[in-house]
């Protein structure tokens, strides 16, 4: 905390692990807050101190929210995964998995590239986001799931 630099992403997903194997949900979302929050700077080499794998743009953002939603899913802390998926996909660090669809008797869901936990997350928030603008909490459409490699 007193550095003012992002630790880090494998002491904080370890961090995380730990947390969630504890079932401290609250305090791995509040720990993947408060980290993501911190300005990313550049080290006196010139040198971002997060750098992002470019072949899989696999940023440092992607990869705390990615592992720790690993984490809270192995641990069964399902509500506290879906948290942070909405709010990792909100701020643009993970794909959203809705899909535009010029039909609207479709909901299509694309969950390419994400792990498992994370998927599982996409779906499940998809599904109440959709659910809660329909009428009477009802899904009036046909629900397509891409998935694959």
């Amino acid at each position: 905390e007193g550095s003012g630099r992002r630790p880090r992403k494998e002491a904080v997903t370890s961090a995380c692990r730990i947390l969630a194997k504890r079932y401290r949900g609250q305090e791995v979302i509040n720990l993947v807050t408060k980290v993501i929050n911190i300005p990313s700077v550049e080290t006196t080499t010139g040198e971002c101190d997060n750098p992002t794998d470019e072949a899989t743009n696999y940023t440092y953002e992607k990869a705390v929210y990615t592992e720790s939603i690993n984490a809270l899913h192995k641990s069964g802390l399902y509500e506290e995964a879906d948290q942070l998926y909405a709010q990792g996909a909100a701020a643009g660090h993970l794909p959203w998995a809705i899909m535009q669809s010029e039909d609207d008797s479709q909901l299509k869901l694309d969950l390419h590239g994400m792990s498992a936990a994370v998927a599982h997350s996409a779906v499940r928030v998809s599904l109440q986001k959709e659910t809660m603008n329909g009428e009477q909490n009802e899904l009036g459409s046909d629900v397509i799931i891409v998935t694959g490699r």
